[in-house]
C-alpha cells in the first residue's frame, strides 16, 4: 500500500516528509550532517528543486523521489532541471591547504609555507 502523499501543496508535502522522517526515527539534522550540508540547505527542498537532497530524503523514507515530488522528476528517475548544466555533487577538498591558494594569502604568513612543506 502506497502512503497518501499530498500532491498539490508544497508546504503540505514538506510537513508530510517531516512527519514521516519523525515516524521512522530519522532526524533531519542527522541526515544533513551525514550528507555534509547544513539543515537550512536541507530544508531548501521545501521551496525549490534540490535533486541531491530529494534523493536522500526519498531513500530515508524508502520511496522514490518521483513518489514524493512528481512534478520535479521524470518517469525515468531523472530530475526535471531548471538549470541543466549545474552539477549535483560538489567536490570536497580533503587537503587542509591547497598549494595554489595558501601561499597567496597574506594573512597566512609563514603558516602557509610551513603547511606546504609539511612542517605542521
Amino acid at each position: 500500500m502506497e502512503p497518501k502523499i499530498p500532491r498539490d501543496d508544497p508546504v503540505a508535502v514538506w510537513e508530510w516528509v517531516k512527519y514521516q522522517l519523525r515516524i521512522k526515527g530519522v532526524p533531519m539534522a542527522e541526515l544533513a550532517r551525514r550528507h555534509r550540508v547544513t539543515p537550512q540547505a536541507f530544508a531548501r527542498v521545501k521551496r525549490v528543486p534540490y535533486p541531491r537532497m530529494e534523493r536522500v530524503i526519498a531513500k530515508a523514507l524508502q520511496l522514490r523521489p518521483i513518489d514524493i515530488w512528481p512534478k520535479r522528476w521524470t518517469c525515468d528517475s531523472v530530475p526535471v532541471r531548471q538549470r541543466p548544466t549545474r552539477a549535483e555533487k560538489r567536490a570536497y577538498k580533503t587537503e587542509l591547504f591547497s598549494a595554489t591558494n595558501a601561499g597567496g594569502n597574506p594573512k597566512m604568513g609563514n603558516a602557509a609555507s610551513s603547511a606546504q612543506n609539511g612542517a605542521w
